[in-house]
């Protein structure tokens, strides 16, 4: 059966026998993402940069991300929010598919949890912001799932340049989502060293094929895009080390690999990134871990026969490079922070550390064990993680909500008060200083380190009024000027700004010179 048989037979196949969960998944992940279909919650990236069309890519292009603006050209560079959101989690499921596929999951039940996992991940509520370019991630996302699938279900000539060109295009998008690949590969490894039937050389021959494939495809991708570089064609930010991608300083590694353990544990444990304080996740999540080690436990025991030094060599190699995998960002493109408003984007493969809970979970045998494990450990555990998954997600969306709500009322006022002071014109540029006060503490540390955290606007001048322009642009159709960095610093040195009063006391609203000042708090 040639490659083409073989695809349009597992399509087939997958209509006839999946076509009940993919729905599910799909019409559960629209209902559970509504609110951004259909009100447009959306983050200040988004606001400055496009809400409906965008034509200019200038900026994701320095970061290396030049396959954004091929796609951009194909749709028309339009965004259509609605339209997004629901092809985002009709690609979704379709990677939800794969993934089971890949590890020979068939149990309903199964399907649904990783689902779950997938879908209402915080990497995915926060990508699903970005309106403008939310497709084109969850692309790179699927072509990782789809390179590594092809690669490792098929042979011949095709599952070599299939997944080699998937991996170069994902990485023209987002380079993030090579983690997907990394962690799918390790998993795999897990699998397979699982399975005592297959033999230690065909291990080897398929993770050797994983790795090239995976070189190969990143090495493409270099290659492009320092050729672009070097012609002049794109200038690569160097403040966030983009344009020394895949120069690695080996004196700096140690300390690097050191630093993805370090992160790996502040994600599941501790507060430093997100709040695991909240529903006693951090404890569910150390149940979780207890119980992966209890199941690889039970494995090992119930396959001591045939597990030989080197698959057991193998299997801790693997476990040990997870948080490696997870936060490969740190060691391609170390100068970038996880702690800024686009961190969680950058480890989009943390919730697959629940799906390997599920796959060794589900390979214990023994009619205790693979009772206790199936019937109680794993629904509990699951009920639990996706429970508190789903919760995260509908919160994140009251916060995106209130931020909405709150600025727009802010909004309101604000409009009236320009009218008063410049009667009616849109003649002055205009500055804008401090936050608004979004309220609801005890709520908003739910959602941190998200970018329902950082309300509508972003904190820096040029930000601030980026965002503010396009918000009155938008939702009232003023078409405002903005005053640059350093008049903002001028105005602000001044002595009548810093006597301001700020909102909402009456005052708040002033003209300074030939510009318009807003001050909606110290900033």
């Amino acid at each position: 059966m040639s490659f083409y048989d073989c695809i349009l037979e597992k399509v087939r196949y997958f209509l006839k026998n999946w076509k009940k969960q993919y729905l599910i998944l799909f019409l559960g992940g629209v209902l559970l993402y509504l609110p951004f279909s259909t009100h447009f919650l959306t983050n200040p990236d988004t606001l400055w940069n496009g809400l409906l069309y965008k034509d200019e890519y200038g900026w994701e292009t320095g970061l290396g991300r030049w396959g954004l603006e091929i796609l951009a050209q194909l749709k028309g560079y339009t965004i259509s929010p609605a339209a997004v959101t629901i092809f985002s989690i009709l690609m979704l499921s379709i990677i939800c598919m794969l993934v089971c596929r890949l590890f020979n999951i068939e149990s309903s039940f199964l399907i649904i949890l990783i689902g779950i996992f997938i879908i209402a991940s915080p990497n995915v509520a926060n990508t699903l912001t970005y309106y403008y370019c939310a497709d084109f991630y969850i692309i790179a996302y699927f072509l990782n799932v789809l390179a590594i699938y092809i690669a490792y279900r098929h042979k011949g000539l095709v599952s070599w340049f299939i997944p080699v060109l998937a991996i170069a295009f994902s990485l023209t998008l987002y380079q993030a989502y090579i983690s997907i690949a990394i962690v799918l590969s390790e998993f795999l490894l897990v699998k397979m060293l699982l399975d005592v039937e297959m033999k230690e050389r065909q291990i080897l021959l398929k993770v050797i094929k994983l790795m090239i494939v995976g070189g190969a495809g990143t090495a493409i991708y270099l290659l492009l895009t320092r050729w672009q570089a070097r012609r002049g064609i794109l200038w690569l930010v160097v403040d966030r080390g983009f344009s020394e991608m895949g120069n690695i300083d080996f004196s700096e590694l140690p300390g690097q690999i050191v630093n993805c353990y370090a992160e790996f544990i502040n994600y599941y444990f501790r507060n430093g990134f997100l709040n695991n304080n909240w529903l006693h996740r951090k404890y569910w999540n150390l149940f979780l871990l207890l119980t992966l080690i209890i199941f690889g436990i039970i494995l090992l025991w119930q396959n001591r026969k045939q597990f030989r030094w080197f698959r057991l060599f193998l299997l801790i190699l693997a476990g040990m490079l997870l948080p490696v995998g997870c936060y490969i960002m740190l060691i391609i493109a170390p100068k970038v922070s996880l702690y800024e408003s686009t961190g969680i984007l950058l480890i989009p493969a943390m919730n697959y550390v629940y799906i390997l809970w599920l796959m060794l979970a589900w390979r214990i045998k023994g009619k205790y064990s693979m009772f206790l494990a199936r019937k109680c450990i794993v629904p509990l555990g699951s009920a639990m993680v996706g429970g508190i998954l789903l919760l995260f997600v509908a919160v994140f969306q009251s916060c995106m909500q209130n931020n909405l709500m709150r600025t727009y009322a802010v909004a309101t006022t604000v409009i009236q008060e320009l009218d008063a002071v410049t009667e009616g014109t849109q003649d002055y540029p205009i500055m804008i200083s401090g936050d608004v006060d979004l309220g609801n503490e005890e709520l908003y540390s739910i959602v941190k380190g998200t970018v329902a955290h950082y309300g509508m606007a972003w904190s820096d001048i040029n930000g601030r009024n980026g965002c503010w322009q396009a918000i009155f642009e938008i939702y009232f159709g003023r078409e405002y000027t903005v005053c640059s960095r350093e008049e903002c610093e001028q105005i602000m040195a001044g002595t009548i700004y810093q006597e301001m009063p700020a909102y909402p006391n009456e005052g708040y609203v002033k003209r300074i010179g030939d510009s318009v000042v807003v001050k909606l708090g110290e900033s």
